[in-house]
């Protein structure tokens, strides 16, 4: 890791993310920090998972802030480094859905949410943990984890490659679920169940509308089977912005909820896929766990 008296900002960079944004990017924070008090670090990420020691070596020097410069793949790999370290994640969106930062009301433009970013206007947000595994906007099982499991490793990004790996998969997989938390439990049938701490998968594709972050709760959002028409009808309650309120859609709220099963199911986190589940499942809110750059 470098060493200077100057305060250190280190960019975490996606190259797949962004159609060769990073580079864009690389170049902007050299103009912008060029006669900065800051000395900057990128470390880029692999496949090898060799970027890991080096991101762990600059978080324990400490820096002013750490960038996560992707999709929220990359924002979801940063955070879980970055939780309860009281180190603030700056969200330099490059990605397909940017869940997170839309949330947030970031800038899409790298530029404008560098610039915005390099305020340090510090938000302390909550984070959710699935299964073992950190997640800061939206985790799931069942439907929306296929898609992510399916859009991995597609060359298409963006939009237009969640639009195909829905169309190729269209065909939804109910299965029996109970859903306990703190107060209620709901019992029945179900082909995706989404815990949404903030208030939209991405590409303002809104799941849960006016949900905050920082609340110390998460939404639980249960998709019970209907007819032929689901997938359309609930595709038009996204856009909508209506989804939470369909009759087919239960919502529970709390702080720690706990899923049993019996059918083999995908999960995600983030949109990242996190393996599958069968049988007893926790997902539970890290309460104010995340500082990020607003």
């Amino acid at each position: 890791m470098p060493s200077t008296d100057k305060s250190l900002l280190v960019f975490v960079l996606n190259d797949r993310s962004g159609s060769g944004k990073a580079g864009q990017l690389i170049s902007l924070a050299g103009r912008l920090l060029k006669d900065d008090e800051y000395q900057t670090q990128f470390i880029a990420l692999d496949k090898s998972g060799l970027f890991k020691k080096e991101l762990e070596a600059a978080i324990a020097g400490q820096p002013k802030a750490v960038f996560a410069c992707g999709g929220d793949g990359t924002v979801n790999l940063v955070g879980a480094y970055l939780k309860n370290t009281g180190i603030p994640m700056g969200i330099i969106p490059l990605g397909s859905g940017n869940g997170l930062a839309r949330h947030l009301g970031l800038p899409m433009n790298i530029g404008k949410a560098l610039q915005q970013a390099l305020r340090f206007q510090i938000k302390n947000i909550d984070t959710g943990v699935c299964g073992g595994h950190f997640f800061a906007n939206v985790a799931g099982l069942g439907y929306d984890a296929r898609i992510s499991h399916a859009f991995k490793d597609r060359k298409k990004r963006g939009l237009l490659g969640y639009v195909q790996a829905i169309v190729r998969n269209l065909k939804l997989e109910p299965g029996p679920f109970q859903v306990a938390e703190t107060h209620s439990t709901w019992q029945g049938d179900a082909w995706m169940i989404c815990f949404a701490n903030g208030g939209q998968w991405g590409n303002n594709v809104a799941l849960m509308p006016g949900a905050r972050i920082d609340d110390g709760t998460i939404n639980a959002l249960i998709f019970q089977p209907g007819g032929p028409l689901t997938i359309p009808s609930v595709g038009f309650r996204l856009l909508t912005k209506k989804v939470h309120k369909a009759p087919s859609v239960q919502v529970l709220s709390g702080t720690r909820f706990e899923v049993a099963g019996v059918k083999r199911t995908a999960i995600h986190v983030d949109g990242e896929p996190a393996g599958y589940f069968k049988g007893p499942l926790s997902v539970e809110v890290c309460p104010k766990s995340l500082l990020v750059l607003t």
